[in-house]
């Protein structure tokens, strides 16, 4: 027979027996629980505060609990000398917690003589302050904390934030907080991190366990400050056994012989795992052993840099303020969209469920669980990396011919408003392919930064419902202001740009945009917009950017007002034999740099090494870099011969084995050859 968990009332059939075992209990375990009259248990049974746990109808623990303002105060959790080390007492206290899913926290005070820290931890517990007890041989308390349900305000700016998560080290805060007397190393390049502009840029938090560390400071008056000095950081959300698991992942990375030689990687492993979880993108220690023994494959299959605080530093952009769509974020990640059943609703509800909306867990799992089942016409997709990692999900139906969105979201973190953007221009895609030209997303607790991208991607919001349109044709002014019914501006390359972004995959014919023709080579065609098909494997994260970079010789001419419309000419090679344009799209920037510096700030946008790009470079050293966005294939490329009558219209002689310009009509042309037999146009 199992454990049973009564919440004792004074009219349970058995209600002297079950009150009578938990007092036995109380008195087996009275040197650590104080004297509480028998009023004290009964008169809590008015909130349900008192649960007991019978093994075998035997009473074999108990918590008794109050519930003041807006949290849990744990009284007593005791449990027998025969019961104890089987977890009993952590499966009373979730109980408790999942009775009352409205709090905040859970909060306890124990006696720091009482030595019973261990106890504490493994209810997912941190101290976080000391206080004086009332005791006559002046005892001191330790409050113990775990907050539950909604986040508040502090770790909502977190989730919210736009800016790298910084996860400092308990060193690192040691140092920040310590008092002037005590020797610390480390303290003058830990005080960088306390500049303005660094504030401004990242978004700073700790482990939980860091509370755990400092609780062990032995001298009181130093312990006081630290925790007074701390108290204003961020703690990450931790789940204990999630956290576990993982910091003993990371710690089977580490040999046994490194581990008795530094104690502490015990504790670092914790932190460590906090910070994973968290998505944070730098974990910032002093400590060098730590850093020497996890810097190699740390950031690489777990995506947490390990630095000092003067790395940090340098790493950091103080140029100024993030922008909103940053492609180099999506570096290294191999993105592809899944069926969402392949996901526990518990790991879904973790990454996506949003705290600062005060989304309740429940109405999430409700509207995610429809999806799921695929109840009319409901259908869930999840981006996620080659490792697992989830970055956003999209809920969608098709109703009366508009694309539906009742659940559109991206993971916590600095990636956040790029994926954002992604999965808006997903939603276009999606909405092309099942023949519909409406969106609306009616998520009722979006994410700001969600709302952030949609309007800049072009979508409008009223009511809290966010809607685009997307037109799949090739329009002239005339034709797209009757379709819109309003008047557009196209009189810049810049408002036409401006247009086509927002009604994407629209395509406008005008007179203001000028055109150039690029060549490439097959193999980096392939590579960067996947055709010719079936030569090389396509990173799937290029696939999903929405912008892309061309690295050509710093004599590619190219006219000097952007934005450009760029025609793509592939050359011929041992692979292809037909010289031919595939595809077209806008330059929106152009950079002269050296090789290296171009080769570290774009390499992960192209597809070009240092290596080549010094061949391109020649003895200039410095290469040109191209960054373009919406690239559309031609679903029929023109071949070389089928392109000489274009030619001949607009005057363009000769080949294109280098980069030049052409007449707009010259553009206009090679769209109306892709006109089907209905007279559609196909961008």
């Amino acid at each position: 027979m199992g454990d049973r968990f009564i919440y004792w009332q004074p009219g349970l059939a058995d209600a002297e027996g079950l009150l009578s075992g938990t007092l036995e209990v109380a008195k087996e375990n009275s040197a650590t629980l104080g004297f509480l009259p028998n009023a004290a248990f009964t008169d809590r049974a008015a909130h349900n505060g008192l649960l007991v746990a019978s093994r075998d109808g035997i009473v074999v623990g108990y918590v008794l609990y109050d519930l003041p303002k807006s949290h849990i105060k744990l009284v007593h959790v005791s449990v027998t000398a025969g019961s104890r080390g089987d977890g009993l007492a952590a499966r009373m206290v979730e109980h408790v917690i999942e009775s009352n899913p409205r709090r905040t926290g859970i909060l306890a005070n124990c006696r720091r003589d009482y030595d019973m820290d261990a106890f504490w931890t493994s209810l997912g517990m941190s101290p976080r302050s000391d206080k004086p007890g009332r005791a006559l041989d002046g005892s001191t308390l330790t409050v113990w904390w775990r907050p539950l349900g909604e986040l508040d305000l502090f770790d909502g700016l977190i989730s919210e934030s736009g800016n790298p998560l910084i996860v400092l080290d308990s060193n690192v805060v040691i140092d920040l907080h310590s008092s002037p007397t005590v020797k610390r190393p480390n303290r003058v390049e830990s005080r960088a991190l306390v500049g303005d502009w660094l504030q401004a840029a990242a978004a700073f938090a700790v482990s939980p366990h860091l509370d755990v560390e400092l609780n062990k400071l032995s001298d009181p008056l130093e312990r006081k400050q630290q925790m007074s000095g701390s108290a204003h950081l961020i703690r990450l959300r931790s789940d204990q056994t999630a956290s576990k698991i993982l910091s003993g992942e990371l710690a089977s990375r580490i040999t046994t012989a490194e581990f008795s030689r530094d104690a502490s990687l015990s504790d670092d492993f914790i932190h460590l795992a906090d910070a994973v979880r968290a998505n944070a993108d730098f974990f910032v220690t002093n400590d060098g052993n730590l850093i020497s023994l996890t810097q190699e494959w740390l950031e690489r299959d777990f995506g947490l840099a390990i630095v000092r605080p003067h790395e940090l530093v340098i790493r950091l952009d103080k140029s100024g303020e993030r922008p909103l769509y940053e492609p180099r974020l999506l570096q290294s990640v191999d993105f592809e969209f899944q069926n969402a059943t392949t996901r526990s609703d518990a790991a879904l509800e973790d990454a996506f469920l949003n705290f600062t909306g005060h989304e309740r867990g429940q109405d999430f799992r409700s509207r995610l669980r429809a999806a799921l089942a695929g109840a009319e016409g409901l259908s869930a997709q999840i981006l996620t990396d080659g490792v697992g990692k989830l970055y956003g999900i999209l809920v969608t139906q098709v109703v009366d011919g508009c694309l539906q969105v009742p659940l559109f979201r991206v993971s916590r973190g600095h990636i956040a408003s790029t994926v954002a953007f992604q999965l808006a221009r997903r939603l276009r895609s999606l909405a092309l392919q099942q023949s519909v030209g409406q969106i609306a997303i009616d998520d009722p607790v979006l994410q700001s930064v969600t709302k952030e991208a949609l309007v800049h991607d072009g979508f409008q919001e009223v009511s809290n419902v966010y809607s685009a349109r997307t037109i799949d044709a090739y329009f002239n002014t005339a034709e797209l202001g009757a379709d819109l019914g309003e008047q557009v501006n196209v009189s810049t390359a810049d408002a036409v740009a401006e247009v086509e972004r927002r009604l994407w995959p629209l395509l406008i014919r005008e007179d203001v945009t000028p055109c150039v023709v690029l060549p490439i080579r097959p193999q980096a065609a392939m590579e960067l917009f996947g055709y010719p098909a079936n030569l090389v494997d396509r990173s799937p994260s290029l696939g999903l950017r929405r912008e892309h970079v061309y690295f050509a010789s710093s004599n590619t001419k190219l006219v000097s007002a952007l934005p450009v419309r760029a025609l793509w000419y592939i050359s011929a090679d041992a692979t292809v034999a037909e010289r031919l344009i595939f595809a077209h799209s806008r330059i929106i920037e152009c950079l002269d740099l050296p090789t290296a510096e171009a080769n570290q700030r774009f390499s992960h946008m192209g597809v070009y090494k240092l290596k080549q790009l010094q061949v391109a470079a020649g003895k200039r050293s410095t290469v040109r870099v191209i960054r373009f966005e919406d690239t559309h294939l031609l679903p029929r490329p023109l071949p070389r011969r089928q392109l000489k009558p274009v030619k001949e219209r607009h005057g363009v002689v000769g080949n294109f084995q280098s980069t030049r310009s052409v007449p707009v009509g010259f553009f206009h042309d090679i769209l109306d050859a892709q006109r089907d037999d209905a007279g559609e146009v196909h961008g």
